[in-house]
């Protein structure tokens, strides 16, 4: 495809990127011989049929059928352009970008405004105007590591310190007020802060970059009481609450390392597990848990402990979180703590290693929802067990595994009082379970496209040395399929002589997303590793090709003698002699 970046910086970076680093930022990927698997994160999926080869430098999934080079999962993941993601690719690999003709980043003066009142507000803190948030930050007993860890600042009461001091270093009003970080006065004159007399959190994207704020109001005896206690950055180009996790980025690491993920709430619930050593914690935003962020933790755990605040809206949010972790084939437990608190606070009342007990204690969501179940009276008459009962049974039916399942129906039998054989028809569970298989049945290769022609280019994209015994005999005209005609035409023109899995190459160059994709099919599919049994399936494809050109050519022949006969006019013997040879000639190589 044409791009705006030049061809030897697009090869650099694919040369110096690591596609199993970068995808496993996104993936928990496992070694499976050569290549690794995961669980797709394009969509949902509980068996993984993602799978990335470190050698040909490509990812395919045979589920969606998404595939492609590192420069394309990370446009695919991160919604961006070619020439954003190579940029991308080459700032984190260290590829210089100077003197290309590749457009800038439209993202970039929106990183570049949030670094700089990141440190404004960093700035801020320190002063003696920051005296108020200092204040609070001891009473929270945030440390002076955490607080720069997590980059907290302090906005100032001024209507508009910030907006005047951004603007002083260069930055438009216009991109203030597009970033949210201030709004225009009513009159139209000027702008003024969104964040004023508060404690700020900066919100990391997973690379760190800051991309929004929180702000914690502070306590002043004449503040207005209609002052909400936190308040967010609004949603913009760079900034979509329900796509982040507060401390990924600080978390992301513990989190691959253990494969569990602990999500709990607040930002200081976040701060404060990590200042006492538990790192693979990580915050939702102030929403319900969503989609986007299930994929976050999809991609790097196999296990997620809910760690919700007691009360009842916190039970809310927990029950809302549970369906979406179990449709991406989590394991999800949730820790409950003592009455009144949240994790913050807990740390600071018992204590680090209390709280990990109570982590490791963590119970498992059937005995969490019916422990919810019978706090409501209405769970000891028939009828309100059997709603509860309703809430709970299509969750089991989410769990992967046929032996978990079980577990879970004996549990909420013992647990709920309703024996087993009557949860067994509600489940559907009436014989034994039958789970999923363990990994997906493999996409057929040529599926709607000539056998012979599919098997060729996978051989020749493979081993291209193949070419010179192929390309004096089979031309592009000769292939039906017009995508698997074009990536030969693309062979014959780029494959250089004498060099192994030419597949990186051709994918720099193909035309077409469905290019791309075959291609990334092709590179991942196992190839037959002994020389005599690719020999053989070279052989079969070009007697299967010369057997389709002997058999146009008779056509082509009877064609002719059909017309003859038509017209009354005697029939030449040489056009005989040329029909019967080719049937016999048929019928003798290919019977």
């Amino acid at each position: 495809m044409a791009h705006r970046i030049p061809e030897t910086v697009v090869e650099e970076v694919l040369r110096r990127a690591d596609i199993v680093a970068v995808v496993g930022e996104y993936v928990r990927l496992r070694k499976s011989g050569a290549s690794y698997k995961g669980l797709c994160p394009f969509h949902q999926e509980k068996t993984p049929s993602f799978t990335v080869s470190p050698d040909k430098g490509l990812f395919y999934c045979f589920g969606c059928q998404a595939g492609g080079n590192v420069v394309h999962f990370v446009m695919r993941r991160e919604g961006l352009s070619f020439p954003e993601a190579v940029r991308h690719l080459a700032a984190r690999y260290g590829v210089p970008l100077a003197d290309t003709a590749a457009p800038p980043d439209r993202f970039e003066p929106f990183y570049r405004l949030h670094r700089a009142a990141v440190a404004f507000f960093q700035k801020c803190l320190q002063e003696a105007i920051g005296q108020p948030a200092r204040a609070y930050c001891r009473q929270r007993q945030l440390s002076p590591e955490s607080i720069a860890r997590f980059e907290l600042g302090y906005a100032p009461a001024s209507w508009d310190a910030l907006s005047r001091e951004l603007q002083r270093q260069g930055f438009a009003r216009e991109l203030l007020v597009a970033s949210g970080l201030a709004a225009m006065r009513s009159d139209g004159r000027g702008c003024y802060d969104r964040f004023r007399h508060r404690l700020i959190f900066p919100i990391h994207d997973r690379y760190g970059r800051p991309v929004a704020f929180g702000g914690r109001a502070l306590e002043t005896g004449g503040e207005a009481p209609a002052v909400p206690k936190y308040l967010n950055s609004p949603e913009t180009p760079i900034f979509h609450k329900g796509r982040l996790l507060y401390g990924f980025h600080l978390a992301k690491a513990a989190i691959r390392q253990r494969g569990l993920a602990i999500l709990v709430e607040g930002y200081t619930d976040v701060i404060a597990c990590h200042s006492h050593g538990i790192a693979n914690v990580v915050g939702t935003l102030g929403t319900a848990l969503t989609e986007e962020q299930v994929r976050l933790l999809k991609g790097l755990a196999s296990e997620v402990v809910l760690v919700f605040d007691s009360d009842a809206a916190g039970g809310a949010a927990t029950e809302r979180g549970l369906a979406l972790l179990l449709d991406a084939g989590l394991r999800v437990r949730v820790a409950v703590l003592p009455a009144g608190e949240d994790p913050d606070s807990c740390l600071r009342r018992y204590g680090a290693e209390a709280f990990v007990r109570r982590v490791e204690a963590a119970e498992s969501f059937v005995a969490y929802l019916v422990g919810r179940g019978r706090a409501q009276p209405a769970f000891d008459t028939p009828a309100g067990r059997a709603d509860w009962i309703a809430r709970i049974v299509p969750l089991l039916r989410k769990v992967p595994s046929p032996v978990e399942r079980w577990g879970y129906l004996v549990e909420l039998a013992d647990k709920s009082g309703v024996p087993v054989a009557v949860l067994q028809r509600e489940v559907g569970l009436d014989a034994a379970p039958a789970g999923p298989p363990l990994a997906p049945p493999p996409r057929v290769p040529a599926a709607g496209r000539p056998a012979e022609e599919y098997t060729l280019v996978r051989l020749l994209c493979h081993k291209p040395r193949l070419l010179q015994e192929v390309r004096e005999r089979v031309c592009p005209e000769d292939f039906r399929d017009p995508l698997l005609r074009a990536l030969y035409a693309l062979l014959l023109r780029l494959a250089p002589q004498g060099e192994e899995a030419v597949f990186a190459t051709l994918l720099r160059h193909a035309e077409t997303p469905a290019q791309e994709q075959l291609l990334a099919q092709m590179a991942v599919e196992p190839l037959e590793a002994e020389a005599a049994e690719i020999a053989r399936a070279l052989a079969d494809c070009m007697a299967k090709f010369q057997q389709r050109r002997l058999q146009a050519k008779r056509q082509q022949l009877k064609a002719q003698i059909q017309e003859a006969e038509r017209r009354g006019v005697p029939v030449a013997d040489s056009l005989l002699r040329a029909y019967h040879e080719l049937s016999r000639e048929l019928h003798s190589g290919f019977s």
